[in-house]
């Protein structure tokens, strides 16, 4: 299921798109510039597998690993 969210009260402000183009660049500001970064888009489930788990494991012991697999 997609979820969307207000970005702007309309209040007639926005009736082109040369009106809309200010408030498109501040949206889409952290895309552009870079300081949205892959981890920012994953779920919970695919941040823990793909980016902390991995980090742990080559940090830690081997009972600390193991402790965090069976949580």
């Amino acid at each position: 299921m997609q979820r969307c969210h207000k970005l702007a009260d309309n209040q007639g402000k926005y009736q082109s798109k040369r009106a809309v183009k200010g408030l498109a660049d501040e949206f889409l500001a952290p895309l552009n510039n870079g300081t949205l970064t892959s981890a920012s888009n994953l779920s919970v489930v695919e941040f823990w597998d793909k980016e902390y788990f991995p980090n742990i494991k080559a940090q830690s012991r081997p009972s600390t690993v193991n402790g965090y697999r069976n949580m």
